[in-house]
């Protein structure tokens, strides 16, 4: 059965509608397929801790139980989506700061400004349901994600 999810109820809610925090991985993969783009824990650890489905990425937690603790959407070339059909609205892998901050106006997101830590030419956008925003120096969006500690 296709999953569907949609980037606005990500940024509103702090959360996938149909995937939650906390998820374990096997159900994970149960529910969307097995994923094409993975990463371990480690040469020697050989358990995932990273699936993404099209620019989605979903971290795990790496103790007995892995946990989903992490979800992130690049701008990176997608993986193969299989079961999950996400509606990114109107934050294509193209959008610039204006225009997220426009999205998210326009849809009474709260958020506020600030700059990478990393990077203090690099600004970030951060909601207050905790999605954070990276963008590059020049304007363009990298990466947006929430993850939860203590999973």
């Amino acid at each position: 059965m296709l999953t569907k999810e949609n980037i606005l109820h990500f940024l509103k809610k702090g959360r996938l509608e149909h995937i939650p925090f906390g998820m374990e991985l096997e159900a994970l993969v149960s529910r969307l397929g097995p994923a094409e783009c993975t990463e371990t824990v480690g040469k020697k650890d050989s358990r995932l801790q990273l699936l993404k489905y099209d620019r989605i990425e979903f971290h795990f937690s790496t103790g007995e139980r892995q946990l989903l603790r992490g979800i992130q959407v690049t701008h990176l070339k997608p993986c193969a989506a299989f079961m999950l059909k996400l509606d990114h609205g109107e934050i294509d892998r193209s959008a610039r700061y204006e225009e997220v901050k426009e999205t998210l106006e326009d849809n009474e997101i709260t958020f506020r400004e600030s700059y990478s830590a990393s990077d203090l030419n690099a600004p970030v956008m951060i909601t207050d349901t905790g999605i954070t925003f990276y963008f590059s120096e020049g304007g363009l969006i990298e990466k947006y994600g929430r993850f939860l500690q203590g999973l």
